[in-house]
């Protein structure tokens, strides 16, 4: 029996999948309510910085004390983070999970699931764990997940990455069954959004479409319909914030759109050169998950060039890069740098690099332990000198 989990696409057969339902707009995030039966016992997971956000209270209060657990998140998962939460849980038979947050806490939320439904939740979809089967369906708990950035896309995505307490190394897991059933999309929860802190979790989203749009054989019309949507949705937002325009509500429920485009996209494909450099950048370096993105992204733009030619010009010739006048990956690496500069994210990053020894051969390892990657589904086949220099000039641009 085929295991969906374990089906990618070809060169000869495209496949595309989202199970959940998705809400947006202002106030959706009401809808909640109307989603919960009142028997309902749940673990609430929320981000520390919504713990006392006065939609957090209502669900609190909405609750009796032993029907509702309340699990605060305040750093990036991990092992030990998610094992104690474990333990915490042994007894509570819960059949709602709430994740309100960003990666982090949706992340979370989903390893919480996993293990409800695998009686394990770490390296799912991988390695031993590659053709794990739900221990059963009954049980299932609602999923519903309220995203208070415009960037990971966890809230639509099949993967979620928690990392080893000890090495700091990130592991990412994938299931079709951790996907949220609702994900609502409300810009409640980015009206105190920093324009930096926009501008960053903008950037993953697009590098989720971008690498979507980019890969060889899992490339398909269907994640062409995204990341296309996806990306016209993020530059003129982006361009809004730099140039000091209203950040209004169209805006940020635009950023709201295309991180969740972004997360289905990347779902139905898997993530490219940023994303292994930078997972393997921040197991060194304490880096959010944007920046590290950001770190890479001149070389890796520049890497494939020559290799997509054909792509960019069908990237090109959409009407939102014609307006804003990118018409090529130069012009694209300059947008990005400028907005990077104007927001001293730049200029943090070198900070923060020069602080740090970075350890390149370790970057290096990691991304070619992915052979999938750099033999398949990269535009061009790499080879470790090909990384090695990629790695060495990128970290050497912040140094």
């Amino acid at each position: 029996m085929l295991n969906i989990n374990n089906f990618y696409n070809t060169a000869d057969i495209k496949r595309f999948y989202f199970p959940g339902k998705i809400f947006m707009g202002v106030d959706s995030r009401n809808i909640l309510f109307q989603l919960l039966g009142s028997e309902s016992k749940v673990i609430l997971v929320c981000d520390i910085f919504f713990s006392n956000d006065p939609f957090t209270n209502e669900i609190i209060k909405k609750f009796p004390v032993d029907k509702l657990k309340f699990l605060i998140v305040g750093s990036e998962p991990d092992t030990r983070m998610v094992g104690e939460y474990i333990s915490e849980l042994k007894y509570f038979e819960y059949d709602v999970i709430i994740a309100i947050g960003g990666g982090s806490t949706i992340d979370t939320a989903k390893a919480l699931l996993a293990y409800k439904i695998y009686n394990k939740y770490y390296k799912i979809g991988y390695g031993e764990n590659r053709d794990l089967r739900e221990i059963s369906f009954r049980n299932k708990p609602v999923f519903a997940a309220m995203p208070t950035t415009a960037g990971t896309g966890s809230e639509t995505s099949r993967y979620y990455l928690i990392s080893d307490n000890e090495t700091k190394e990130k592991t990412v897991s994938r299931s079709w069954s951790v996907v949220p059933e609702y994900v609502i999309l409300d810009p409640y929860f980015l009206q105190n959004a920093s324009k930096k802190l926009l501008a960053l979790t903008a950037f993953d989203a697009f590098v989720h479409l971008w690498e979507t749009f980019i890969c060889k054989y899992e490339r398909s019309e269907y994640g062409d319909m995204l990341s296309l949507t996806g990306m016209s949705k993020i530059i003129p937002g982006i361009h809004k914030i730099v140039n000091g325009l209203d950040i209004d509500l169209k805006l940020l429920m635009d950023l709201q759109f295309a991180a969740c485009l972004g997360g289905i996209a990347i779902a139905n494909v898997r993530t490219g050169l940023m994303h292994d450099a930078g997972e393997a950048l921040s197991a060194q370096i304490s880096l959010s998950h944007p920046e590290t993105l950001v770190v890479f992204f001149r070389e890796a733009f520049n890497l494939v060039k020559e290799a997509i030619e054909g792509t960019q010009n069908y990237l090109f010739e959409q009407a939102t890069f014609v307006k804003y006048g990118i018409k090529s990956i130069d012009d694209l690496i300059n947008f990005w740098t400028d907005v990077f500069d104007y927001l001293n994210i730049t200029r943090d990053l070198k900070n923060k690099l020069k602080c740090n020894f970075v350890l390149n051969e370790k970057i290096v390892e990691k991304i070619y332990q992915d052979r999938v990657l750099i033999e398949k589904e990269s535009p061009l086949k790499l080879s470790k000198e090909d990384l090695e220099y990629f790695v060495e000039k990128s970290i050497k641009y912040f140094i």
